[in-house]
């Protein structure tokens, strides 16, 4: 049996950075993590490896964290309906017993999704799942969770020893702190922009190449009903615009006519796309383009005007 202390190393420690806000039939998903690691080193060890609650997201030295009740940053693997990717999943049954297999895609119980699919689960206990003998085992769960390349072919099987299942753990730990001390390396060669000189270790070191996903900050301005005069703005508002409508080139068919100007509502926001770059340059040579329907595409909008203000990277995968 593998306890709930050592469940951990059988979870991915890095996580996707597209987190789920909603079930897939478009209900509200309670916002619930399996905590990996704080911020702060040494600090509440007794909720790493448990669900915790959790409110909402930020972003920090280009990682993206939960918040949790008291306020804390937290990083973790997200409860979700939904399965990301072609991945492994784990599913948590009770806090001394866990399944994981491959994604096998939602089930629908008619219009709406219910679950995913686990298949050839296999159990924490190492007991056979139901079915013939040789046969594999799809298991329905609720929530899942991103579960490490490593984890199913470390899982226990039918006639494991505790021994033995002791020493798949050992390595499952081993593996989750390389895989963690990687994406360490990664991140911080990010910021510092010098990965382009892991390109002669990763023949002997077997560090593949990162991806890092875009993310995006700044304003989102969608139009606000009519045009409003100038001569109504307030004086702040005028100065604002006064040079602007000085020096500007418009034209009848361009903006709001002559005296008038256009009303915006402004939103900040901070999304992460589907964009991904494997290093900084990759990151400063974006398109503007590429990053506005990129942004777009994480808002869900389609129009709108985007303004901006910083760009970020967060690892994603190697």
């Amino acid at each position: 049996m593998i306890s709930k202390e050592d469940r951990m190393y059988f979870i991915d420690p890095l996580q996707p950075s597209a987190v789920r806000k909603t079930k897939a039939d478009g209900s509200e998903l309670p916002l619930e993590i399996l905590a990996l690691r704080y911020r702060r080193d040494n600090f509440k060890q007794d909720r790493i490896g448990t669900v915790i609650p959790v409110t909402h997201q930020r972003v920090d030295n280009n990682e993206l964290w939960w918040v949790d009740a008291d306020g804390d940053y937290v990083y973790g693997a997200q409860l979700s309906d939904r399965g990301q990717g072609r991945t492994d999943l784990m599913a948590i049954v009770d806090d001394d017993l866990f399944y994981v297999g491959r994604n096998g895609g939602e089930h629908y119980n008619g219009s709406s999704a219910f679950g995913s699919f686990i298949v050839d689960a296999k159990r924490s206990d190492g007991k056979r799942l139901p079915g013939r003998p040789g046969s594999s085992f799809t298991y329905l769960a609720r929530r899942v969770i991103k579960a490490a390349p490593w984890a199913s072919t470390l899982m226990p099987v039918p006639g494991d020893t505790q021994e033995v299942i002791d020493a798949k753990v050992a390595r499952a730990k081993q593996r989750y702190i390389q895989r963690r001390k990687k994406g360490e390396i990664y991140k911080e060669g990010l910021r510092r922009d010098w990965l382009h000189h892991l390109e002669r270790l990763r023949p002997d070191h077997d560090l593949p190449t990162p991806r890092f996903h875009v993310g995006v900050e700044g304003m989102f301005l969608a139009v606000n009903g009519d045009n409003v005069a100038v001569e109504d703005l307030s004086e702040t508002q005028r100065d604002r615009v006064a040079p602007i409508r000085r020096n500007a080139i418009i034209t009848p068919d361009h903006g709001p006519r002559e005296g008038y100007a256009q009303q915006f509502v402004g939103a900040p926001f901070s999304v992460v796309t589907t964009h991904t770059v494997a290093d900084y340059s990759g990151l400063r040579n974006l398109s503007t383009e590429d990053v506005r329907y990129g942004v777009f595409d994480a808002l869900r909008v389609h129009s709108g005007h985007v303004v901006e203000t910083n760009r970020y990277a967060i690892l994603t995968s190697f």
